[in-house]
């Protein structure tokens, strides 16, 4: 079950780093020309996928992707369209508002999951 738990982190993680690296690449329109952000989704799934076959995955490490990931995808103000270009590299076939708030609804909920992981293991070492 810890193994499904941490590809699961790993996948949600390799998304959110794949979305604030396409953003970043999006500041240049020379690079944004030359560089398919389906092919930054791919390399980020496959190194996720890997690194949570070899056990590098954990909790601290998808949160700090995470917290980095949000802060500057919003502070670019590229939300929208690191939304469209999700549904655009993984092939989703639903409007771009409803994907949205299921990515954001996706993100409340792993966040909420590990909160109570955490509180569950500090109940236990108490």
């Amino acid at each position: 079950m810890k193994r499904v738990f941490n590809l699961l982190l790993a996948i949600a993680g390799a998304i959110l780093a794949a979305a604030f690296i396409s953003s970043l690449v999006s500041l240049s329109l020379w690079l944004d020309m030359r560089v398919h952000s389906r092919y930054i989704y791919y390399v980020c799934l496959a190194i996720a996928i890997v690194a949570s076959l070899l056990g590098k995955v954990n909790e601290k490490t998808f949160l700090i992707i995470e917290l980095i990931s949000i802060a500057g995808i919003l502070l670019l103000g590229k939300f929208m369209r690191t939304i469209y270009e999700l549904r655009e590299a993984l092939h989703i076939d639903m409007g771009i508002n409803l994907l949205k708030q299921i990515s954001i609804i996706a993100l409340i909920v792993i966040n909420l999951m590990l909160f109570l992981k955490f509180l569950i293991k500090k109940k236990k070492s108490a």
